[in-house]
């Protein structure tokens, strides 16, 4: 008699072919006649509306980020802006930053430069359509420097090719970088002077003394004038650091003072001129000077731009006296615009409660 196989129990269960249990594709489309559920429509079109808003709205974020930089290159150095701050910080004393602005005021024969009243230095460059104010804290005064540092716009740091930076240059550098520093143009200046054989070396000892502590940024030498005119370039084309607590503020360096006291009282007014940066001013707020303390406005006026942008045509034609004699007069004659006056029922009080809170 012949035995039959009998499976074990590790025999491998196939699947079996689920036939008759669902309709085909084919079948659901000659059912249907071409009708589709009004969910799957509402439905894919949907996720179709996602997508595109999603498209949409990445390429309005890149627009308004592009929209916000150039707003804020074209903030500073134009016609109807303030001119670039600029802060000549000497990290040595051997070096001289009276010396660095003549070599940057002889870059091109066009350009125009103007003193302030307090000593500011201004400079016109027709060629690149921009203005610059340079301002030079001495060498050895951290606290001036640091107040100098707080409202410019780019700082010029002058090395040494034989020390590079000395005791107060790096002290000075540890305050500035505590503090919050702008954007930074690195210039070496006496290169020239080097020997030849020792000019490679020199160079390379102050780069790396700039990867030190601001890596990826470029030393540029100040030389000539058409060093002059690169880094002017650079100062006026770089981007511009944001600096939280300047930009969360007006704030404004004074190009001319004065105090009218009133006769026989010990009180006055003083009047302060210069570009407002930052935030815009209100007459009825406070307004903080350096060293003296809170004070309020009673009027914002608005005089003629003493320090315009020139074209190179304005440039050769300023060059005479006759033409700065007669600015000067039209500039006297000119009627100052008052922009706001103080209203006493909004101005901030200046008297100040401090509430102490004891807890047990």
């Amino acid at each position: 008699m012949q035995e039959t196989h009998r499976p074990g129990v590790f025999k491998q269960p196939n699947k079996g072919h689920k036939h008759g249990r669902h309709r085909s594709k084919g079948v659901l489309d000659t059912q249907s006649k071409g009708k589709v559920s009004v969910k799957a429509v509402s439905k894919r079109r949907k996720v179709e509306v996602r997508r595109l808003e999603r498209r949409h709205h990445a390429g309005q974020m890149r627009s308004q980020k592009r929209e916000e930089v150039l707003c804020r290159k074209r903030a500073l150095g134009g016609s109807d802006c303030p001119p670039f701050l600029v802060a000549m910080v000497t990290l040595c004393a051997s070096e001289d930053a009276q010396r660095a602005l003549a070599t940057l005021k002889s870059g091109a024969e066009d350009n125009v430069c103007s003193l302030s009243n307090q000593g500011n230095v201004h400079l016109s460059v027709p060629r690149f359509k921009s203005r610059f104010t340079f301002v030079a804290p001495p060498h050895g005064d951290l606290i001036t420097a640091l107040d100098v540092a707080k409202v410019a716009d780019t700082l010029v740091l002058l090395y040494s090719p034989e020390e590079g930076v000395d005791e107060y240059g790096d002290k000075l550098l540890t305050a500035l970088m505590a503090q919050g520093l702008p954007s930074t143009v690195h210039v070496v200046q006496g290169l020239e002077a080097v020997p030849q054989k020792r000019r490679g070396d020199a160079r390379r000892h102050v780069q790396k003394m700039v990867d030190g502590r601001f890596p990826k940024e470029k030393l540029h030498s100040l030389d000539s004038e058409t060093d002059g005119l690169v880094v002017l370039r650079v100062i006026s084309s770089q981007k511009q650091r944001k600096v939280t607590f300047k930009d969360m503020r007006g704030h404004l360096l004074a190009e001319d003072v004065v105090f009218e006291g009133v006769e026989g009282a010990a009180r006055g007014t003083l009047k302060v001129s210069g570009y407002v940066r930052g935030k815009p001013i209100s007459v009825n707020g406070l307004i903080h000077i350096t060293g003296l303390g809170d004070f309020q406005m009673s009027q914002l006026d608005a005089p003629r731009d003493p320090h315009p942008v020139l074209s190179q045509r304005e440039a050769r034609s300023r060059h005479s006296s006759t033409c700065l004699e007669e600015e000067g007069e039209q500039m006297e004659e000119e009627e100052v615009k008052v922009l706001e006056r103080a209203d006493p029922s909004h101005q901030v009080s200046l008297q100040v409660s401090c509430l102490l809170f004891y807890y047990r």
